[in-house]
């Protein structure tokens, strides 16, 4: 797969990507703790957001009425059950997405009335990612302490295969291609690549920190394809995604707490330690800059492409919006409502 011209339109789409300021604000009423979003995703076309609350709220927004005083929810509602997790928008079909729950179900939701089709539990399940880059056959891996357990939604809900691991699973993603390569990373300080086609045989697994590894992500950046992990004290690897030998110096976050909020954004990574301390790294040049304002424990975030903005929650305020141009919006908009509150 040839990544060289995705890779240039990511190096030019993020190089004023530091100039960042609040531009829009979705402040949270009375009970803040009540409304904080959790976790986020946008469709594939970026016209829609998903957003799951702590107290077991969902909604779905309009991107195009993030700036307007009282953003437009698609539909909304609130569970009976415990916080959510994870969300996901179907990898092929956005008539679906999944969730998973602090109780550890895992759930399909029709996405245009909100209802649930199927729900079920797993042991210790925490992570979840959907393989959007095979149209015709997404599968979902799941984790359960020591393996990978992998969906396919086209035969059922049943688990069609186990990938054993030697070591308790902290991380995994799909690497961007249709040929189902699975990453994973773990409290050992390893990474290991696996092809499902093969079982639990490894392609390939090393020992990258002597730490436990805490979050693995796939990237591409204008240095090419990589991976990415940073373990329990503060160091961020940087890996060739093929041979995942260190493409640069490891880098040491000055932080107080370890980071709860990872995300990677082309040459750049936003990272949060759960505290107040929010940074925006571009790691190939290791050099950042302090996101302040209105921040208080973020918890999970998106990048609006077609805007150059990202989509940040935090317990100050449920939904922040950041401009990555060089000329963003002039004034902060806050919005007085709430749609993933206890509060109908």
């Amino acid at each position: 797969m040839d990544f060289t011209a995705l890779r240039e339109a990511k190096k030019r789409e993020f190089d004023d990507l530091l100039k960042v300021e609040i531009v829009g604000i979705i402040n949270a009423p009375k009970k803040q703790n009540d409304s904080t979003i959790s976790a986020m995703d946008l469709d594939p076309e970026e016209e829609l957001l998903l957003c799951a609350g702590f107290q077991g709220g969902l909604s779905i927004i309009r991107t195009d009425s993030l700036h307007l005083q009282k953003p437009k929810s698609k539909t909304k509602k609130h569970t009976e059950h415990k916080g959510f997790n994870n969300i996901q928008w179907c990898a092929i079909d956005s008539r679906m997405f999944i969730t998973t729950k602090i109780d550890e179900t895992l759930t399909l939701w029709d996405s245009q009335k909100l209802a649930e089709i199927k729900s079920k539990k797993f042991e210790n399940l925490k992570f979840v990612h959907w393989n959007q880059y095979h149209s015709t056959n997404p599968m979902l891996a799941i984790n359960e302490k020591k393996s990978v357990k992998i969906l396919d939604f086209r035969v059922g809900w049943e688990i069609c295969q186990t990938i054993k691991t030697d070591h308790i699973v902290s991380g995994f993603q799909w690497f961007p291609s249709s040929q189902h390569y699975l990453y994973s990373c773990d409290l050992s300080g390893f990474v290991t690549i696996f092809d499902i086609r093969s079982g639990s045989q490894k392609l390939l697994s090393k020992k990258i920190s002597e730490n436990p590894l805490q979050n693995l992500k796939i990237n591409i950046s204008s240095g090419g394809l990589e991976t990415i992990v940073v373990d329990n004290k503060n160091y961020i690897y940087i890996l060739d995604s093929i041979d995942l030998n260190e493409t640069r110096p490891k880098i040491h976050l000055e932080s107080n707490g370890f980071p709860k909020l990872f995300e990677n954004y082309g040459d750049y990574l936003l990272i949060g330690n759960g505290d107040e301390d929010l940074n925006l790294i571009n790691y190939r040049k290791t050099g950042g800059k302090s996101l302040e304002g209105f921040l208080r424990k973020p918890t999970c975030s998106v990048f609006f492409e077609r805007k150059n903005e990202i989509l940040l929650g935090c317990t100050s305020f449920p939904l922040i919006v950041w401009s990555t141009n060089s000329t963003p919006y002039k004034n902060n908009i806050r919005m007085d409502f709430d749609t993933w509150s206890d509060e109908e």
